[in-house]
């Protein structure tokens, strides 16, 4: 099984930070770590934050891994956020199974991973803690690496 998160692989949740709060965020922090507790309760409630961009990325990874079966994995901080992720998907054609996990929470306390279950992030905290495969999405994202990383993995299976 594969899974993929949603925020900073398909969508550009660095630049929603960016365009809210105007503060940057490194890929080796939580957004937790760097935004003021009046600004996480913000981002929490306030909806309209929530504009979601595609990666630059996102289709190629959507291409390479065809139509090898996938599920979304993605932290939310409510469910007014899950509501719009969902729709976000939805609007999106990309009807696969998806779990929605609460803030605060590592993905590998919900699923947990066999040897040979990959993950897709670009969370280093997530990928230290997952007990399976993973890639490791990080910036620039190289096209070649990654296919030759999804087809060697298919390989194995």
């Amino acid at each position: 099984m594969i899974y993929i998160d949603m925020d900073g692989v398909l969508t550009d949740f660095r630049k929603m930070i960016k365009n809210a709060f105007g503060k940057d965020l490194p890929a080796d922090k939580n957004v937790k770590e760097i935004l003021t507790d009046s600004e996480f309760r913000q981002l929490q409630e306030d909806e309209s934050i929530w504009q979601f961009e595609e990666t630059d990325f996102a289709q190629d990874i959507l291409d390479i891994i065809g139509d090898t079966p996938f599920t979304i994995v993605s932290c939310v901080y409510g469910m007014n956020i899950a509501s719009r992720k969902a729709k976000w998907l939805y609007y999106n054609g990309i009807f696969v199974p998806t779990i929605f996990i609460p803030v605060g929470t590592r993905k590998n306390t919900i699923i947990r991973p066999k040897f040979t279950e990959l993950l897709i992030d670009d969370n280093w905290h997530e990928i230290k803690a997952w007990e399976g495969e993973y890639y490791h999405i990080t910036e620039p994202f190289s096209k070649e690496n990654f296919k030759r990383f999804i087809e060697d993995y298919k390989n194995a299976q």
